[in-house]
């Protein structure tokens, strides 16, 4: 019985020792490769450990005991510059905004501006429309009067009226009416108005 101890023990302490060779063989030797690699590449600038160790500080100074002797680590230089260039560009977007703002306000100006004198030229052009077909009713008024009146009594009329008033009535007059009432006026005024008609 003893023996089979004996047994048991020694093969224990061989599967041990095999382990220890796999150990001090193999995992020992590749932990020390990595370490050395980190250690290296950290010096070289080859790896960046600086956003881990950042975390790592932030959340040993967030511990409720141990936070009060652990300073409150400093951005990286990675990300405050990354933050530095994103204010930045939030400034210029800032300022273009502004820009574009003060560039709609002055078109907003120039198209009231624009709209404004629009409404003036608009109702200026009402007004000439209004008067002018007043003046046309009132021209008709005239035209209709003379043509109820006898040719000698229009005749009368025409030789005292300017000549301008006299082409713009007989122009809007019946043919008939004009050629009964021209023999009866003054032969001098007849013949300009006859001039200025044919121009």
């Amino acid at each position: 019985m003893r023996n089979q101890q004996d047994e048991e023990v020694l093969e224990t302490v061989v599967q041990i020792s095999k382990m220890q060779v796999f150990i001090y063989l193999f995992v020992m030797p590749l932990l020390f490769t990595l370490l050395l690699i980190v250690v290296l590449g950290s010096a070289l600038s080859v790896f960046d450990f600086s956003p881990q160790l950042y975390d790592a500080q932030m959340w040993m100074h967030n511990l409720p005991l141990v936070g009060a002797w652990i300073p409150e680590p400093a951005l990286p230089e990675s990300e405050e510059t990354a933050l530095e260039q994103m204010r930045r560009e939030l400034l210029e977007g800032w300022d273009d905004l502004f820009d574009e703002r003060a560039l709609l306000h002055a078109m907003a100006e120039e198209i009231a501006f624009k709209e404004r004198n629009l409404n003036e030229a608009l109702m200026l052009f009402t007004q000439e429309q209004a008067l002018r077909l007043n003046r046309d009713q009132r021209i008709q008024f005239l035209v209709s009067t003379f043509e109820t009146m006898r040719p000698a009594e229009a005749a009368a009329i025409f030789d005292v009226l300017d000549d301008e008033s006299c082409v713009e009535l007989l122009l809007n007059m019946e043919i008939a009416i004009v050629a009964r009432i021209l023999p009866n006026m003054n032969v001098e005024k007849a013949g300009r108005l006859g001039q200025m008609i044919r121009r």
